[in-house]
């Protein structure tokens, strides 16, 4: 079933690349446009989440914006107007999780404030290249050649959020983590490095193993990770996408290559990684 699915993204690229250009343009009646005269604090848009409420969440240029479907509500971090939010996810009923100028902060919803997130030993911001949120509100950042779990206390009573934050993990530094994203059953995550090479990682176990070695370009990173019906699909910046098929153990590569007479989409095929 995977295989098909594949198999028509790749139909559908080839015939869209192979369309006249007027052919490609939807009409106006299929979109709905929102920007900043809809109430949108920023037309740049970094982020977005949809909480457990079902509200809509997005990090902008110059603050973050929450829409119910009809109208935006605007929040702004204080002291700095058009502090841009480049990363959204939500963690509870009560909060989110943001990042802002590689700090993390948290949004809470009741009371409309953000808080710095701060390493209760330490004092020090927390900071992540990236993080996600798994099914208990716990949060998992990677930073460089480490994976680290940050535990949330059930309140807050002072302007900062003092929080736990568990180094578990440590990689290689020449190939460090940069994105990842939670298994199939919500606890399991999946880590990348910058080169392209997957990490399976069981919270349990604490253990680290290696089930994909994406083997990018020089030159190329991953840019983010998304684990979908047991299969991992690897966007990358300027080496096309990659998706590891979790069932079988096959690496797939997808990349758009342009010719003197025309265009046309190419996937490979690899077998370099373990199941």
């Amino acid at each position: 079933m995977k295989n098909i699915y594949c198999l028509l993204i790749v139909s559908f690229l080839c015939i869209f690349s192979l369309l006249p250009a007027g052919a490609q343009t939807l009409s106006e009646k299929d979109f709905q446009v929102l920007n900043m005269n809809d109430g949108l604090s920023d037309n740049d848009i970094h982020s977005v989440a949809k909480d457990t409420e079902g509200f809509m969440w997005f990090g902008t240029g110059s603050g973050l914006n929450r829409y119910d479907g009809r109208t935006f509500k605007v929040f702004r971090m204080p002291g700095i107007s058009y502090r841009r939010i480049d990363r959204v996810v939500s963690l509870d009923t009560d909060y989110l999780l943001l990042r802002s100028e590689q700090n993390l902060f948290l949004f809470d919803k009741k009371y409309e404030r953000f808080l710095p997130v701060c390493d209760s030993v330490s004092k020090q911001p927390v900071m992540f290249a990236d993080f996600v949120a798994d099914s208990d509100g716990s949060c998992w950042g990677v930073s460089s050649g480490e994976l680290s779990e940050v535990n949330f206390p059930s309140s807050f009573v002072q302007d900062t959020a003092f929080v736990s934050v568990r180094h578990v993990v440590n990689n290689s530094q020449s190939d460090p983590f940069v994105v990842l994203c939670m298994g199939e059953d919500g606890k399991m995550l999946y880590c990348a490095s910058r080169n392209g090479t997957v990490y399976r990682f069981t919270p349990g176990q604490r253990q680290l193993k290696k089930v994909c070695d994406g083997q990018l370009s020089s030159g190329r990173w991953v840019s983010s990770l998304l684990n979908d019906d047991s299969f991992i699909w690897i966007p990358t910046v300027g080496d096309g996408l990659y998706g590891y098929d979790l069932t079988n153990g096959k690496l797939h590569h997808w990349q758009y290559i342009s010719e003197r007479m025309g265009s046309s989409c190419r996937i490979t095929m690899s077998f370099v990684c373990s199941r």
